[in-house]
């Protein structure tokens, strides 16, 4: 859940990148097709469960707040 909350870019989803300026999109577009692979190695890294653990974190003291659990 707290993963689908991250603002990903959209070439990180395999999205077009039409917002950016000529010159930004050509040189996205390059990486563009590593979108997945990039995510995936993040995910298997701890580099992603560091970015994850305070959204985490935060996300179940709200849960438990509410909820009392």
């Amino acid at each position: 859940m707290v993963l689908n909350l991250l603002p990903l870019p959209h070439w990180m989803a395999g999205g077009p990148v039409s917002l950016l300026p000529y010159r930004q999109a050509f040189q996205l577009s390059k990486i563009e097709p590593y979108g997945m692979f990039i995510l995936i190695f993040l995910a298997i890294t701890p580099v992603l469960s560091f970015i994850l653990t305070p959204f985490i974190s935060l996300t179940y003291g709200i849960i438990r707040l509410l909820f009392g659990i």
